[in-house]
């Protein structure tokens, strides 16, 4: 079952705050909502598993980090279209590199700000950063889900 709850406070036009004389009252404004999961969810298990390995060189003087091979291993059932799911193995993959080795937030430790707020200093993988990226998923269907597939919509 999923839940969601929301509350926010709204200000009530033209009146004034009970006890005091300068300023409007507010009012609270509380959401819920409640959902059942479907039934493919009830039924199928609709999780996957993968597992990614790096072989890495370190600059022992400098501290810089090369990342030279990358192995990801996936099961997630069967695969309907393997060109399109190796595309998103690898993405995600390039993603995870970028994350690890390249994103940085700098913060300014007297006002607390960040120093770097544009995509100018944002520096993301490039082709040459991306080193060699092999895949392997399993090629059997799962008896947990309708018809072995993968739910990759």
């Amino acid at each position: 079952m999923t839940r969601g709850c929301a509350s926010w406070p709204i200000p009530a036009a033209g009146k004034a705050t009970p006890g005091s004389s300068d300023g409007p009252a507010v009012r609270r404004v509380t959401v819920e909502a409640f959902a059942s999961d479907p039934e493919e969810m009830q039924a199928y298990s609709m999780h996957s598993c993968g597992a990614i390995f790096c072989q890495v060189r370190v600059n022992t003087t400098t501290g810089e980090t090369r990342v030279d091979r990358v192995l990801g291993s996936y099961d997630c059932g069967r695969i309907i279209n393997a060109k399109t799911a190796a595309s998103q193995f690898r993405g995600g993959i390039i993603m995870g590199l970028g994350l690890a080795l390249m994103e940085d937030t700098n913060f300014d430790e007297r006002t607390a700000r960040i120093m770097n707020p544009s995509l100018a200093e944002y520096h993301v993988p490039v082709h040459l950063d991306v080193p060699a990226i092999e895949l392997m998923w399993t090629r059997r269907p799962r008896p947990v889900r309708p018809r072995g597939r993968a739910w990759n919509r």
